[in-house]
């Protein structure tokens, strides 16, 4: 009967200390180069911009300069201010900085900063808040 006890003891603190160490793992913070799958062209307000535009390079500075803070997330966040492409799309809200990319292999990830991004401010939606509420 010890015998027993000691292995189900013994399978639980390893199932524990799994669960621990993996949990542990995802929700690190990660420091992510973004530049890398940065693509040339983004979709913002309903219109494409590219390297010319200034909100494209206050978002590409945003993120070259915000390397640091980046953790996975499961969360669906509702649309707010969006860059949007084919392979990536940043979704700026009042509480941080959302963004979706497939890198290299081919999958995706979701990884959020809560460092605020009040630079990026969201002008088209700023623009529709005026008109439908004066």
């Amino acid at each position: 009967m010890k015998q027993i006890l000691k292995i189900v003891f013994s399978l639980a603190v390893l199932i524990i200390a799994g669960v621990a160490s993996t949990f542990l793992f995802w929700n690190r913070t990660q420091q992510i180069d973004f530049t890398i799958y940065f693509p040339n062209t983004l979709n913002h307000c309903g219109e494409s911009i590219n390297q010319k535009d200034k909100e494209y390079v206050d978002l590409y500075n945003w993120l070259k300069t915000n390397k640091n803070g980046w953790k996975n997330t499961l969360v669906t966040f509702v649309p707010k201010n969006t860059y949007t492409s084919a392979k990536f799309s940043v979704n700026i809200l009042d509480n941080g900085v959302i963004v979706n990319y497939q890198n290299k292999n081919g999958s995706w990830k979701q990884v959020q900063n809560e460092k605020k991004a009040d630079e990026l401010s969201d002008v088209c939606s700023k623009a529709s808040e005026l008109l439908l509420f004066p």
